[in-house]
């Protein structure tokens, strides 16, 4: 015991000192860091946004290496995007925005949110001018909203519509002696036909034209708005040349200048009316989002946007994924919050485990029974996606939303040829029960096991049906009719019954006030950020002291710690050494 003693006062100081410095550095950085970013009078807002655009990006306040930059370079996410855009609108020091956007890394929906609220900006009385070398076709669709599109002399715009490709991989399998085994419900569940077929089915074809059709209809609809142009101008365009230099850009009135940087910036003085020797004001909007002097809104009541952004998993801690233990919390505390007075759902998400996402459901449903729950879709809400958002009161997406896909397939592989035939691996077994080795690798599906695969999909894809049903007012049949594992765009939702209404996460937060019949409130987001840095170092250097004590003590301090745990009602079973695994 006197060694014990002697570890963990030796261990007590060694933290304590830790944290004391840490502290130390925290403040120092957290003082910098919390420096007013000034805007000048006259400044013009600069969006470049060359980097992936995720619905929110999850940041660390404290953490003071990502204060100092030294983690990764400052993003903001789509949530950070529109507010700065929006902020600057009412900024008076802000005259115009600088659109520079030459390689977007964006879904078409989201790029169309940034989009309206540049309108929007534009709407207010002030400018935006874009400039590129390069424009490709997502980043002129966001382009085409600014009041002047200029292009560098030797630049180039990229308008040659949409195409959907897909690759399969049933022949490389096959010659790898792998075989998949693919159980599902719907004809139009294509996501594993890529193991089973050497092309698109008739099924898959029909729903991706249509859905490119669609995606393409809503991007020169918009685009033909503001560049005042038909889309069978448009589409004459497309078809001529799908890569427009900067004659062809002018000529097709597809841009307004031909202009060099320098000219450009030149362009930008004449509009501000400010002198050819005065140096220009930029600020970047990762930069503008660290400034102050913005108007707050300072109402007490609240609307919480939930992010649902990524692949549905019953557990996850990988960034861009849903966890459906930590949105399942998110959404519950929101619900329990008497400031919270509706909230959105904002879902940007393929799909993923059908338990995970029944079990986000299930608070969904919860949370809509209390106060009002708006889902609004992003990119993508298919499947596990749609499934989450069907409990809302309400559900908004963009046109250019893909969403549906109401169906549910099973897929693992075995690889009997490859073990046996080409590499020469044999095995063999005994077991307790007929089904002791389901699923093994070394062996394909016997009938019955197929069967009993089929049985449990069909189950999962009956409750899909009724969550729906029951959600959106619809019989099982009608549900089904429109299920199939089939994607829909949001223009296409909305006509049998899916989406409620078309529009951005902005419309979506309308209706929630609207519905919960307040007028001034604030945002709140969930889930929370992660715990800063210095929480996981303090946790580290908690558990290599405990490592330490515990190589030097060897079994005494294993008994110390059982004998704690139950004293603590822990039970002895929660902290036992080791662990068994039967399969």
């Amino acid at each position: 015991m006197k060694q014990f003693l002697k570890f963990t006062f030796a261990s007590l100081t060694a933290l304590f000192l830790f944290v004391f410095l840490w502290f130390l550095f925290f403040i120092v950085v957290g003082a910098a860091s919390n420096k007013e970013t000034r805007v000048f009078n006259d400044s013009v807002l600069k969006l470049e946004l060359n980097y992936p655009i995720q619905e929110r990006i999850d940041t660390d306040p404290s953490n003071p290496f990502q204060m100092l930059g030294m983690l990764e370079q400052n993003q903001l996410g789509l949530n950070e995007i529109i507010k700065q855009i929006n902020y600057a609108k009412t900024d008076d020091r802000i005259k115009g925005i600088y659109l520079n956007v030459g390689f977007l890394q964006a879904g078409y929906a989201t790029t169309a949110e940034i989009r309206d609220a540049l309108k929007d900006f534009k709407e207010s009385g002030k400018w935006i001018y874009s400039y590129g070398e390069i424009y490709t076709q997502k980043s002129y669709y966001l382009a085409s909203v600014a009041d002047k599109v200029f292009i560098n002399p030797v630049g180039f715009i990229e308008f040659k519509g949409l195409n959907a490709n897909v690759t399969f991989y049933k022949k490389a399998l096959e010659k790898l002696g792998v075989k998949p085994e693919i159980i599902r419900h719907g004809k139009f569940k294509s996501a594993v036909e890529p193991f089973m077929l050497e092309q698109m089915s008739d099924a898959n074809r029909e729903q991706l034209k249509k859905e490119i059709d669609a995606l393409w209809n809503e991007l020169i609809e918009k685009v033909g708005e503001e560049r005042e142009l038909s889309k069978t101008e448009l589409n004459e365009i497309a078809n001529k040349k799908p890569f427009l230099n900067a004659k062809g850009a002018i000529a097709n009135h597809i841009a307004d200048e031909i202009a060099y940087k320098d000219e450009f910036l030149d362009a930008i003085r004449e509009e501000l009316n400010i002198s050819e020797n005065r140096k220009l004001r930029f600020i970047s909007i990762e930069t503008y989002a660290t400034s102050k002097g913005k108007n707050i809104v300072s109402s007490g009541d609240y609307i919480a946007i939930i992010y649902a952004e990524g692949t549905i998993y019953g557990e996850s801690s990988e960034s861009y994924t849903i966890s459906a233990e930590k949105l399942s919390k998110a959404i519950r505390r929101a619900r329990e919050s008497d400031r919270v007075k509706a909230i959105v759902l904002r879902i940007n998400s393929p799909g993923g485990d059908a338990l995970a996402s029944d079990i986000i459901w299930r608070e969904v449903d919860l949370a809509r029974q209390v106060k009002p729950v708006i889902a609004s879709m992003g990119d993508v809400a298919a499947s596990g996606g749609y499934y989450i958002a069907a409990a809302a009161d309400t559900i908004v997406a963009r046109p250019n939303t893909i969403t549906g896909s109401i169906g549910v397939f099973g897929l693992f592989f075995t690889a009997e040829e490859l073990l046996n035939n080409k590499l020469g691996i044999t095995s063999d077994n005994v077991k307790t029960n007929t089904y002791a080795d389901f699923g093994s690798l070394n062996r394909s599906l016997s009938d019955a096991e197929r069967e009993i695969l089929q049985e449990n999909i069909e189950d999962v894809y009956a409750t899909f049906l009724s969550r729906v049903s029951d959600g959106r007012n619809m019989s099982i049949a009608d549900v089904d009719s429109i299920g199939q594992g089939r994607v829909w765009s949001g223009s296409d939702a909305i006509k049998i019954g899916l989406v409620d209404e078309l529009g951005g996460i902005n419309r979506a937060l309308e209706i929630a006030a609207e519905m919960a019949a307040i007028e001034v409130y604030k945002i709140t987001e969930y889930p929370k950020q992660e715990k800063s840095l210095l929480f996981d170092a303090l946790k580290s250097v908690k558990e290599d002291r405990e490592a330490m004590i515990e190589k030097e003590l060897g079994q005494e301090y294993i008994y110390y710690k059982q004998l704690k745990s139950i004293i603590n009602n822990k039970g002895i079973l929660a902290k036992m050494p080791y662990e068994l695994v039967i399969e």
